[in-house]
């Protein structure tokens, strides 16, 4: 079909009639404000919704509102179906794509790291290095104006008497070898002092974070009711490997199973048989290594750093 405004040939579904009977693009009825002027014969106002509920075209927008779904869903299924032949590889090919993008943000960072150490290491050679010609050029001069041969065959003279001579050295030492010596005291006073300081860094804000365990919450199944009238067996309705982090579980009096968290080793993990739902709870600061049921449903657990609790 023809549109009347762009004379562009466009198929029946994305062509809308105006209440004046011209046909148009579906695209240029999108665009116009909730009241316009009728872009193509000028003579009426059209209201936008007024004109989308027109039967003809209510019914086009409806079949093309099915179809849009219908191709979504039906996407979806094929993702789907490939999920269930291998659901396993999925997972493992995206997450080490993110695995990679880790290795390559390490290696950034090191290399940053590392620049910013040589650089500072460079400023502090070049500290030396600028204090080593300054010194140099500064002492040269006092150092070479001693005449040393002079001084020791005066010392050495046997026909001086010890009062000049001690007069002699008094006035050298005060004058001149005292200052002199004190520089050279305070030269070698120049050392490298180390940190003792432990380098503190924000990891998350330096590195940044994987957001997983944001994920595993909004991915827990305990939002999760099964309707069904007859669920099926417990066994089939969990996977127990993929969520316990324990290899064995605790069954309550209440029927409830007691685990630790496969994504959080470190919590509690309890399935509701009766109404299908698992949730989490905190227990302790590191991995449960150990657990077993005490009278009263109390639960005895052992964690990494060897803390037991009671619950």
């Amino acid at each position: 079909m023809i549109c009347d405004y762009c004379k562009f040939e466009e198929q029946e579904l994305n062509a809308l009639n105006l209440p004046c009977g011209y046909l148009v693009c579906c695209r240029h009825l999108e665009d116009q404000d909730q009241f316009f002027r009728c872009f193509v014969c000028r003579d009426h106002m059209i209201e936008k919704q007024a004109c989308l509920d027109m039967a003809k075209n209510r019914k086009k927008l409806d079949q093309r509102e099915f179809l849009q779904d219908k191709d979504f869903i039906f996407e979806s299924c094929d993702k789907i179906d490939s999920l269930k032949k291998d659901l396993n590889r999925f997972v493992r090919d995206h997450l080490s794509k993110v695995i990679h993008q880790l290795d390559i943000q390490r290696e950034l960072l090191k290399n940053n790291f590392n620049k910013l150490v040589d650089d500072y290491h460079n400023s502090l050679v070049k500290e030396i290095k600028d204090f080593e010609t300054y010194f140099v050029c500064t002492m040269e001069p006092k150092v070479q104006e001693f005449n040393t041969a002079q001084i020791r065959i005066y010392l050495d003279n046997q026909q001086q008497n010890f009062k000049s001579k001690n007069e002699f050295i008094s006035n050298l030492k005060k004058n001149k070898i005292d200052k002199l010596i004190s520089k050279i005291k305070k030269f070698e006073n120049i050392k490298f002092i180390p940190s003792l300081k432990e380098a503190k860094f924000d990891m998350a804000e330096l590195f940044g974070i994987v957001n997983s365990k944001e994920l595993a919450e909004e991915l827990k199944l305990c939002s999760i009711q099964l309707e069904n009238k007859n669920p099926p067996p417990f066994s089939a309705r969990f996977n127990l490997k993929c969520q316990f982090g324990l290899n064995t579980f605790l069954e309550l009096s209440t029927g409830e199973l007691v685990s630790s968290c496969l994504w959080d080793p470190s919590n509690f993990l309890t399935v509701k048989t009766a109404c299908s739902q698992i949730a989490e709870f905190p227990g302790h600061r590191s991995k449960f290594i150990f657990m077993f049921l005490a009278d009263d449903d109390v639960i005895v657990t052992i964690s990494e750093d060897y803390p037991v609790n009671l619950i």
